[in-house]
């Protein structure tokens, strides 16, 4: 029995973004296994669409990263 195994380009472009992730995130001096999950997350089939994924992420976070901060303030956290 011959199994065919192919390594297609999601699977380079997953890695290189795991790369970076790991990379940018040692220059900051942080952990990398947020990044690196969000990276994965955020992968798609094509780049428009990861690129897409990843603005739609950093929306999401910005977005309740305010809420939470207004919500604190206003109870006097």
């Amino acid at each position: 029995m011959r199994i065919n195994l192919k390594i297609g380009l999601r699977i380079y472009k997953t890695a290189l973004a795991i790369f970076l992730c790991v990379v940018i995130s040692n220059f900051f001096e942080i952990s990398p296994f947020y990044p690196c999950i969000a990276a994965v997350i955020s992968m798609e089939s094509t780049v428009i669409n990861s690129y897409r994924a990843g603005v739609n992420r950093m929306q999401g976070t910005v977005l309740g990263a305010i809420s939470i901060g207004e919500t604190m303030y206003s109870r006097g956290y």
